[in-house]
């Protein structure tokens, strides 16, 4: 019945031919017959009209489109996909022209598979080998995230797996549904004739448990998911299902299988003014902002929310371009004695090799001549000791306009020139302590971010802590949480810096 909907056009169009051929019939079959006499109105005979010439002409109008892609013969048409059975047969019809009007059951949408609605299916990739292996570690962010997500999934395994989540939701009405979700699980080399029959495999799965909606992502060898679409296309015709693609670093809308153009960078309007708490609780610090901050103020006319962020201190919102409300607010914070500072997105470099008899101002100096920043898009720390009785800082610099920093690399500060290198960032959770993700991604059903940083402890903060140290990360004794010394620190450090030389490589 499906397929007879989608040929409807065509349908017609033959009814009509045999529509032709049986009009022309009956009129040829009148040509032995005398001719026929027509009369005028008053009824004056006329000439003789032989019966062939009044045939009638009967034809059906259809999209102008349409049919001068059935005459193409290097254009895809409805039926040419749904005899494609085998990837051979795919391999004939990929190299024909494919209009986005053919695509009816596939869309392909720039951003993250963790973005997915979560009542749809979806399928990752476990890419081994091929002829881009080297690259094929390009998707395992979004392996690792979703098996984070979903630890069942690392104990399956086969060629293509598929674990069942369900989960309970409580509509408006106070009725609670329960959501059922699967994720496959497809081990493939990403390639040709494999990631064909690995998609054959899912779609199956998917018919069999009557399912409705796919979202997966491309492997590394179909960057932008032009083939992968195809593939998708032909497989799932005579399936209710829908298929949606996402590839990285295009933007968020439905596109034609082309390679995906320039993505548009929207630049934030708003940033931010991290308030510390201290040792006070939240609630005691938003009552002393709301005491040193007047409502009718310039200091306030900026303020667009106050919130709390996720470590415990609050974040004021402001409107980026109320400079002169945002040096005010700082200023009226300041004076009562409340410790903020100016956060939006911003890079961490080290400056290195300052010579002793140097000032914090004259390196904020230097940096600003040579990189033509202004004085609020960098914040530096106290200088500190490094080598050879020499001293180091650490730089914020708003990462919108760091790349300067980036491309000269050194600074010259009074006789020395002071290299710049940029911080690796470890990304840490304050809930569990681990590394390599936030508190707000964070699985570990215990909470430890109110215990000690110095020894692990209950009831007190790390400041008034004067026991032996022992670190919430690895576990072990002799330093504290954040030391240097930790060991899953420093795998987390190691595994950051290979990524960051992998980024500069590519």
């Amino acid at each position: 019945m499906w397929a007879r909907e989608r040929n409807t056009k065509k349908e017609v169009k033959d009814l009509a031919g045999r529509l032709q051929r049986l009009m022309r019939e009956i009129l040829m079959a009148k040509d032995d017959q005398p001719p026929e006499r027509t009369e005028d109105k008053q009824g004056t005979a006329t000439s003789d009209v032989p019966a062939t010439k009044r045939m009638v002409s009967v034809s059906v109008q259809t999209d102008a489109g349409l049919g001068e892609d059935d005459e193409d013969p290097g254009t895809v048409k409805y039926e040419d996909i749904q005899k494609v059975n085998s990837f051979g047969e795919f391999m004939g019809l990929e190299r024909k022209n494919w209009k986005e009007k053919i695509f009816k059951n596939t869309t392909i949408i720039g951003g993250s598979l963790l973005k997915a609605n979560r009542e749809e299916d979806i399928a990752y990739l476990l890419e081994k080998g091929g002829e881009k292996e080297n690259e094929n570690k390009g998707n395992e962010g979004i392996r690792k995230a979703i098996e984070e997500r979903y630890p069942d999934l690392q104990d399956i395994e086969g060629d293509v797996s598929v674990l069942a989540v369900s989960t309970k939701v409580e509509d408006k009405e106070g009725f609670v549904k329960v959501r059922e979700r699967h994720i496959y699980k497809v081990a493939t080399t990403g390639e040709g004739e494999d990631w064909f029959h690995r998609l054959s495999q899912v779609r199956d799965k998917m018919v069999s448990h009557k399912r409705g909606r796919l979202s997966l992502y491309p492997p590394i060898s179909d960057g932008n998911g032009a083939r992968t679409r195809k593939m998708l296309e032909c497989l799932l015709q005579g399936t209710n299902i829908k298929g949606t693609i996402y590839v990285k670093g295009m933007p968020r809308d439905k596109h034609g299988g082309t390679p995906p153009g320039n993505v548009v960078k929207r630049n934030r309007d708003t940033e931010a003014i991290l308030v510390e708490r201290g040792g006070n609780s939240y609630a005691d610090l938003l009552r002393r902002v709301k005491d040193s901050v007047s409502v009718s103020s310039v200091a306030a006319r900026g303020i667009k929310t106050i919130r709390e962020g996720r470590n415990g201190q609050m974040v004021i919102v402001i409107d980026k371009s109320d400079r002169e409300g945002r040096e005010e607010l700082q200023k009226q914070l300041a004076d009562a004695k409340i410790n903020a500072n100016r956060r939006g997105r911003t890079k961490v470099f080290v400056i290195k090799d300052v010579d002793g008899d140097t000032s914090k101002e004259e390196v904020l100096n230097a940096v600003l001549k040579d990189t033509g920043l202004e004085p609020e898009d960098c914040t530096g720390g106290e200088l500190r000791p490094y080598f050879g009785g020499n001293r180091a800082m650490t730089l914020r610099v708003e990462a919108s306009k760091a790349k300067k920093l980036i491309e000269i690399g050194k600074i010259r500060i009074g006789l020395n020139q002071c290299p710049v290198t940029e911080r690796i960032q470890v990304i840490q959770c304050f809930n569990c302590w681990r590394f390599g993700h936030t508190k707000v991604e964070c699985k570990e059903s215990g909470e430890k971010s109110n215990l000690c940083r110095n020894c692990a402890g209950e009831g007190h903060k790390g400041e008034e802590c004067d026991r032996r140290p022992k670190c919430l990360s690895c576990n072990e004794a002799g330093h504290r949480t954040g030391s240097g010394r930790c060991t899953e620190f420093r795998k987390a450090l190691n595994k950051a810096r290979l990524s960051s030389k992998r980024k500069k490589a590519s």
